[in-house]
């Protein structure tokens, strides 16, 4: 009979942000704002941790903070409620409310500005995307398009050009890959920050603010919470 799996647990010093969370989540303090504090003074853009490799900055620029709160949180496993835990990795919900300019405050400008890059550029624009397959999808209900001729046709309205163009534009600039495979799933928020940054370069400010609106009300439609994202205002 095989034994049951054991997780891996790194040799390896905490980084001081997070031996002092787990100081704090152990000595009794309330988890969030320990956690808000960590992510605050947290330095490393990206690490290995118990054989996985967390990247926390897209593109150095766009800062991914609930990769950050899952990894910190893996430290304390046990220590917070599985369920708040879940909301907040998994859905965006706070355990608590949270005040813009303590947000901010709390982050610092830069950090603030980092995760608002990856706010705007990868997951509105994630949003833009779908909100703009969901029209192309009923303009063409009628006609029996495949999930793929929809797909094509959303990244031409979005972008001017085919994804599979724009994959393999995305590796030879920024990777230095060459072809046109499907990318794997490391890249693809890289290649959505991507997408993102071209189109503003192509964009007229009416056109870039039309979009920017429509990807923001198609998150609020999917009711997606808000805590921390801070100064987005619909």
């Amino acid at each position: 009979m095989s034994s049951a799996p054991t997780t891996q647990v790194s040799m390896e010093p905490l980084p001081e942000p997070a031996a002092a969370f787990v100081e704090a989540v152990q000595a009794g303090q309330p988890w969030f704002g320990a956690l808000l504090r960590a992510i605050a003074d947290w330095t490393l853009s990206e690490e290995t941790r118990n054989g996985r490799q967390y990247r926390y900055l897209v593109a150095g620029e766009a800062f991914n903070m609930l990769l950050l709160a899952e990894r910190l949180l893996e430290e304390v496993h046990g220590l917070v409620p599985a369920d708040t835990q879940e909301s907040l990795l998994f859905e965006g919900r706070a355990p608590e409310d949270i005040d813009v300019t303590f947000f901010r405050d709390t982050l610092g400008a830069v950090k603030h500005g980092a995760h608002l890059n990856y706010w705007y550029g990868v997951v509105v624009e994630q949003s833009l995307q779908q909100a703009v397959l969901d029209e192309v999808a009923k303009a063409r209900q009628s006609l029996g398009s495949t999930e793929n001729a929809l797909e094509e046709e959303t990244f031409q309205r979005l972008y001017d050009a085919t994804e599979e163009k724009l994959r393999h534009e995305f590796r030879r600039v920024s990777t230095g890959r060459k072809g046109g495979q499907r990318a794997p799933l490391e890249e693809h928020d890289a290649f959505t920050y991507w997408l993102f940054k071209r189109r503003v370069s192509r964009s007229d400010p009416a056109r870039l603010a039309s979009d920017t609106m429509k990807g923001l009300r198609k998150l609020e439609r999917l009711d997606i919470p808000k805590w921390h994202w801070a100064s987005v205002q619909f």
